[in-house]
C-alpha cells in the first residue's frame, strides 16, 4: 500500500544546498503507518533541491490520532509564510 503523502513548496531565506530556483523548499507530510514498525506515525520533512533536508517523526497509539495529526500538520505548514533552518530546529526537526 502506498502511504498518503502531501507536498507544498514554501519560501525560505536560507540556502538549502541548493534551494529551488524560485527560492523555495519542498515540505512533505507522509503517513508512515504502512511501513512503520513503531505503529501509526507521520513524518514531516523539508528538502532543498538536492539531498539536504530535515525531518520530524511522530508516532501515535491509534490510527485515528494519526489521521488527526496528519491533517493538523497540513494546516500547520499552510500557515508557514517562510521556513528557516532555525525555525525547524526549534520545532524538533533533525537532519534527514
Amino acid at each position: 500500500m502506498k502511504p498518503r503523502e502531501e507536498m507544498r513548496r514554501i519560501s525560505t531565506p536560507d540556502d538549502w544546498y541548493p534551494t529551488y530556483p524560485d527560492g523555495t523548499v519542498r515540505v512533505e507530510v507522509i503517513d508512515m503507518t504502512p511501513f512503520s514498525k513503531k505503529g501509526p506515525g507521520i513524518r514531516v520533512c523539508v528538502w532543498g533541491s538536492d539531498d539536504y533536508g530535515s525531518k520530524r517523526d511522530e508516532f501515535f497509539d491509534t490510527e485515528e490520532e494519526n489521521i488527526a495529526a496528519f491533517e493538523a500538520r497540513l494546516l500547520e505548514i499552510e500557515g508557514w509564510n517562510s521556513v528557516t533552518k532555525k525555525m525547524l530546529i526549534d520545532m524538533g526537526f533533525e537532519p534527514a
